[in-house]
């Protein structure tokens, strides 16, 4: 206790003598560690604190180790390490003795090696394990490479160098005021990037200005949300925390629903971000409201561009704390203006808060309150100039004042009012983006003789990047072509979202791209809606397709320039909308045509081209399904007739149970659930379908009443005595799982329809257990969405006393399965094999696998492995999907193909998976076991990129969906038949994806979700895999189960791969562009 008195004493002394700020980052270091050596200074998840005295002791050895390897106080070392504590502790204890240039671990090498020949290095400092594309370029350049090794078991964000030092070195060994602490990148108008070199006494005065206005203190901690190697994160936040004696939570980057877990274990008091933060935070807050509003905030900064009124108000509805808007640039050591704590005022950036501020004219002149003009700074903060481009110093200052480039007014009471931007800067989400830079990317394209790049509107991001191509005559180049291209040589976020072919680009009679004209020129085309929240679609047709994408995905709405991928759609949202356009215009699409018009707008001026004729499937439409309405037996589908020969071998297992469950949190009817699963099965013959034997053939026969009190059954487990024992009801849920796994292994009796059984486990009088036990022969994924979406709303209907709204289905599985077989024998089918065979021709299974009797399959042991991948982390691999044009399916299964390259040493890589085959719009709200095994072949080398695999993975992905209506069984027995190739060996590797309920489950006064108990996977499986990765989508990020044949790995081989692939995953989604072989170590 005496510990805390005497720092809070501290803290008021130095508060009631005047907030005085440090010369340089040294004296920060060295005042905290001698005053307050065991406070915290850094902390991060899973991590011990580094204090004070330890973050002394790691700038001592890191200085030390700058030295031993020749690096003087002014030499510059370039940092590139992932966000997270090692990164803050690097770029403050290299400033203190030399200067810290921290860079983009995001940038691939051809952009490393441009910026490491402007800035000169002394120095690469990076992790030891990290073969990065930043190496290479130091390699490449002739930079020597310092080795980061963390030392885990210390403070958060320890490390080592080369050399430890054995005392404390002497002061002249560390940098003074004078010197340079930081050189910061900062995108200019031309394609050669501008350093802007800051030095300690201007960061360390700008910290403090920050500190000033948010009243930092020592016991504040800032909850660090942005890279570090642009001036938001590093100065207006880290170093104003440190400058405050504070401490800093330094996560492993920016994740939206950890976020909010943040909060609550390390009780920040604030946190920095730019509004496409703030904007990903309100999107996930839902469930952490209430915590939200008791966390230990007392403010939220906002920088970097202007705060909307609308995420201001919801941030201060979410925290309950105020939201301070500010203004700051690189040039002047970030913070320029803020909004007081006490008097913010609504749509201003503040007053100053550092430099001084003046609005000036084209002439230079100085302008009154409300002018618009020009903002200009002057003070002690702003950099010197551009240490590499004299010109655009001489341009940016002009009788002592730096002029921004961006158009503002001061009010009366001298707050400041940002109006537009001049510079042509695009800030995409934070990030900055050169035009120029892009252009030239774009310029070196073969087929590209002009372009011009601009911003255009964004909801989520603020602004995009666009660009205007002009095309060589006769050119055959795609957009999707040209993106692909893009991304070779720039980093992700500068690739442009949009890209458009125009016949010429719009230029002044200097030459000088009239940018403002083309950013207008969208503006008028696009019209924003009516409430201001996204473009509204400009023709009939646009509104046809923006309804659509809404019903697919379940939600309220879309602007017509939105990205759908940005908004979870995946492969089956693809063939829902393919099916839906076939049956509204007339027109099939492919994959391929949804990739290349990722917005409703580009989809639409696809359909209004495809006039023409540029529209078409690789392969002839499939004949109509029609309604039979036969009696007696009927023809079963492929697959079927593949499970009842299994079952009639081995009769009376539980081989083909499928269990799903769920829990029903609230007030439940048990007589309307009955009511509801009867209804259920009422609309839908396969769950009324029994099968016979005709000698050797089977057959289905559809029952038309079946009693579903046979089939469900109701236990009671609820305990009055201990209602509200925390400790009972775990113990009740375990009892529920265990009987869940007991009645799943029941055998389901052929003969008697439905072919599924439904038991109710109640917990208490509000709490109970849905468990729905399918037999494989009559569902699959697809099938089981509709059946718990149709349930939900026939019940919904049935308790408020409405008729449900649902319609008849046009068609029955029974005549997918009619027209199947018809299907299977025409010319059509016949290409589809021939490509097959093609594509398969000389393909080997990966293991050398004995060969198997269904009986052999039964009684190989499989083992299983559950694993978890992060949310942070399927954010980060969904983003890098859209990216490049693909799924996030496509990025999963190509880290898989990475780990059967990188561990079974093959290149010739067969993995089976699951699609759809649902080939008709008739088709999508039936319920039956459409989905069909398919098989994805690609050819992989370990000197290939991510991103080249990922390329690979997507067209044989394209080509086999495009080719998806062959039923594997008979692809198999041809292959067989005709080439010998064993039907075994094509699936010994399989890979499956699951996708969430795109549609919540939503009931009145009823909670429903996931139970967790072994859903959509057999009870008692006959695996032909020899090794497989199944993945669920679920709202924390995705669970996984890895299996394989006992008898065919070593111990803890599994749980190795497991953690290669996550490595693989995490490697490529934070570079796609490093080597396969270089994800993860030998």
């Amino acid at each position: 206790m005496s510990n805390i008195v005497k720092e809070l004493r501290k803290g008021n002394a130095r508060k009631s003598a005047g907030r005085r700020p440090f010369p340089c980052v040294r004296d920060l270091l060295a005042d905290h560690a001698e005053t307050a050596p065991e406070r915290y200074a850094i902390l991060a998840p899973a991590r011990r604190p580094m204090t004070y005295g330890a973050l002394w002791t790691q700038a001592n050895e890191v200085v030390f180790g700058l030295r031993n390897v020749g690096v003087r106080r002014t030499d510059r070392v370039a940092i590139v390490l992932p966000d997270g504590p090692e990164a803050a502790v690097a770029a403050i204890t290299v400033a203190a003795g030399a200067v810290c240039v921290p860079l983009n671990p995001g940038f691939t090498c051809d952009e490393y090696q441009r910026y490491f020949d402007e800035l000169q290095l002394a120095a690469l400092l990076t992790h030891a394990d990290l073969n990065s594309a930043s190496r290479r370029a130091a390699q490449i350049q002739g930079v020597p490479v310092i080795d980061v090794s963390i030392r885990p078991n210390e403070g958060a964000g320890a490390f080592s160098v080369a050399g430890r030092a054995p005392q404390l070195l002497f002061d002249d060994e560390f940098a003074s005021s004078a010197d340079d602490a930081f050189i910061l990148m900062t995108s200019g108008s031309t394609s050669r990037p501008k350093t802007v070199p800051l030095t300690h006494a201007s960061v360390c005065l700008s910290a403090d200005n920050v500190g000033a206005a948010l009243e930092l203190e020592a016991r504040d901690r800032l909850l660090s949300v942005l890279p570090l190697f642009h001036g938001h994160g590093l100065i207006s936040g880290l170093l104003a925390a440190l400058a405050a004696g504070s401490s800093t939570v330094c996560p492993p980057g920016f994740d939206a629903t950890a976020f909010f877990g943040w909060l609550t274990e390390f009780r920040p008091t604030w946190y920095t971000a730019v509004p496409a933060i703030h904007r990903a935070l309100l999107a996930a807050a839902d469930p952490y409201r209430q915590a939200a509003q008791r966390s230990s905030l007392r403010l939220v900064r906002s920088a970097s561009t202007s705060l909307s009124s609308e995420v201001l108000d919801g941030l201060e509805a979410l925290f309950g704390v105020p939201v301070i808007d500010t203004y700051g640039m690189t040039e002047a050591s970030t913070q320029i203006a803020a909004n007081p704590l006490q008097r913010p005022k609504r749509g201003s950036v503040g007053r100053p808060a550092g430099p001084k501020i003046a609005i000036l004219d084209k002439a230079g002149r100085r302008l009154p309150s409300g002018k618009r003009g020009e903002i200009a700074l002057r003070g002690p903060t702003i950099t010197r100039g551009y240490d590499n481009d004299a010109a655009a110093t001489a341009s940016a200052f002009q009788d002592g004042w730096f002029r921004t480039g961006d158009l503002g007014y001061l009010d009366a009471d001298r707050y400041l009012f940002i109006v537009g931007r001049i510079k042509e800067i695009i800030h995409k989400g934070g990030q900055k983006v050169a035009p120029a830079e892009v252009e030239g990317a774009l310029l070196s394209h073969p087929a590209v003789i002009d372009a011009a790049v601009f911003p255009v509107p964004h909801e989520r991001l603020g602004a995009d990047v666009a660009a205007a191509i002009v095309l060589r005559q006769d050119a055959k180049v795609s957009v999707q072509s040209l993106r692909d291209f893009a991304r070779g040589r720039l980093a992700g976020f500068k690739v442009p979202g949009l890209i458009v072919i125009v016949p010429e680009i719009p230029k002044g009679p200097g030459g000088k791209i009239k940018r403002n004209e083309l950013a207008a020129g969208f503006s008028k085309i696009r019209p924003i809606q009516d409430d201001g929240k996204g473009v509204a679609p400009s023709s009939e047709l646009e509104r046809q397709l923006a309804g659509i994408w809404k019903d697919i995905l379940d939600i309220d709405r879309i602007s017509v320039d939105q990205d759908v991928f940005a908004l979870g759609v995946d492969s089956l949202a693809m063939t829902q909308l393919i099916l839906r356009v076939e049956e509204c215009f007339g027109i099939m699409l492919s994959f391929e045509d949804i990739f290349d018009s990722s917005t409703v707008a580009a989809l639409a001026l696809r359909l209004e081209s495809s006039k023409e004729g540029s529209l078409a499937r690789p392969h002839d439409p499939p004949s109509q399904i029609s309604r039979a309405d036969a009696d007696g037996a009927q023809s079963i589908s492929i697959v079927q007739e593949r499970m009842l020969r299994i079952e009639r071998k081995l009769p009376g297992l539980p081989q083909f149970n499928l269990p799903f469950a769920y829990r029903l949190q609230g007030r439940l009817s048990i007589p309307v659930l009955e009511q509801s699963l009867a209804e259920v099965v009422r609309r839908h013959d396969m769950l009324r379908t029994v099968f016979i034997w005709q000698g050797d053939v089977p057959l289905a026969r559809v029952v038309p009443d079946v009693d579903v009190r046979s089939i469900l059954a109701v236990k009671d487990y609820a305990d009055p005595a201990h209602t509200g024992d925390t400790r009972a009801k775990e113990l009740l849920l375990v009892k529920a799982k265990l009987e869940a796994e007991r009645s799943s292994l029941a055998p389901i009796d052929m003969n008697n329809a439905p072919l599924f059984r439904a038991y109710v486990f109640r917990l208490d009088a509000r709490d109970h257990v849905l468990l729905l036990v399918m037999h494989d022969i009559i569902i699959d994924g697809w099938s089981m969405a509709i059946f718990m979406e149709e349930l939900l709303k026939i019940y919904a209907a049935a308790i408020s006393g409405a008729k449900v709204q649902l319609p008849e289905p046009s068609v029955q599985f029974s005549d997918f399965a009619r027209w199947q077989r018809l299907w299977s024998s025409t010319e059509e089918a016949n290409r589809q094999f021939a490509y097959w065979k093609r594509c398969l021709d000389k393909a080997s299974p990966p293991f050398a696998a004995p060969k198997s009797s269904v009986g052999g399959e039964l009684i190989s042991c499989t083992l299983q492995e559950s694993f978890q991948i992060s949310n942070n982390l399927v954010t980060q691999l969904s983003a890098m999907s859209r990216d490049r044009g693909a799924t996030l399916f496509m990025s999963l299964l190509a880290g898989f193909k990475t780990l059967l390259l990188l561990r079974s040493e093959r290149n010739d890589i067969c993995v089976a998976t699951l699609m759809a085959n649902r080939p008709q719009l008739r088709t999508e709200r039936v319920i039956g076991p459409f989905a069909n095994t398919t098989i994805i072949r690609t050819q992989l080398d370990a000197d290939l990129t991510f991103g080249e695999a990922l390329n690979r993975v997507r067209k044989a992905v394209l080509e086999a969906y495009a080719r998806q209506e062959l039923p594997f069984d008979i692809i198999a027995g041809r292959l067989a038949e005709e080439t010998g190739l064993c039907p075994a060996s094509l699936v010994q590797v399989y890979f499956v994806l699951q996708v969430a309920f795109r549609r919540a489950l939503r009931l009145p006064d009823l909670t429903v979700r996931p139970f967790g108990y072994q859903e959509e996977r057999s009870a008692m499986p006959i695996d032909r895999a020899w090794l497989s990765m199944t993945l669920k989508d679920t709202p924390s990020g995705m669970t996984g189960i890895c299996g394989r044949k006992d008898d065919l790995f070593e111990p803890n081989t599994v749980q190795n791969w497991i953690a290669d692939y996550t490595a693989i995953l995490a490697n490529a989604a934070a570079n796609p562009n490093e080597q396969l072989g270089r994800l993860i170590d030998p």
